[in-house]
């Protein structure tokens, strides 16, 4: 059967969907380029003409999925409410994309050093939106820290849940915990700061 003939793009594009699904299974550095040729059914000269290692293509596939990521809805609600829709967002996103998302959260500390500055830069992101929402115009390092360990346990969650399903936490439950823990951690932060966090008021945009 011949291959249908693909433009630059979608061919790029069907490099990184095997890489995707490979990273779901395994870290980079179990991934041989082999693999990937024989995943996305291509000849070893073709993936060179778009990457010159596992490791670019890795960053390629994880920054595709880091770009889709959800974050924070439109400000016309709640702080709380806000909040509550973006973890019911991650996991909806989370769950169409199980393996890309597992690619990219699941492998902490085998991913790649380029792999964690994309990591750390959607968490940096993350952080940033929080502290505008909640109208912290200097946060300290400490709010940024309480945050970002937030993003933490946010990401450990959701991977799990891929992982293992409903069976040990259902995920309604897994959501609500989520936004619990986050009000918990913030509230030492709150008081020795003298912070206020408007959860209840809304915003419009």
């Amino acid at each position: 059967m011949t291959r249908r003939r693909l433009d630059p793009e979608e061919r790029r594009g069907e490099l990184i969907a095997a890489a995707l699904r490979l990273l779901a299974k395994r870290p980079a550095h179990a991934i041989l380029p082999e693999d990937v040729t024989r995943e996305a059914e291509v000849s070893r000269a073709l993936f060179y003409r778009y990457f010159s290692s596992v490791e670019e293509l890795e960053l390629a596939a994880l920054r595709n999925v880091a770009e889709r990521l959800p974050f924070l809805p439109p400000p016309n609600a709640s702080l709380r409410e806000q909040v509550v829709q973006a973890i019911h967002a991650f996991f909806d996103f989370a769950a169409m994309l199980k393996g890309p998302t597992i690619a990219l959260l699941g492998h902490g500390p085998r991913a790649s050093p380029k792999a964690h500055e994309l990591i750390e830069a959607g968490r940096d992101r993350i952080v940033a939106i929080m502290c505008e929402r909640a109208g912290i115009t200097k946060p300290s390092p400490l709010v940024e820290l309480t945050l970002r360990s937030w993003t933490g346990v946010v990401d450990r969650a959701v991977v799990g849940w891929l992982e293992k399903g409903d069976k040990p936490i259902p995920r309604t439950e897994l959501e609500a915990w989520l936004l619990e823990e986050l009000v918990h951690m913030l509230e030492p932060v709150v008081r020795r700061e003298r912070l206020t966090i408007p959860w209840s008021a809304s915003r419009r945009a």
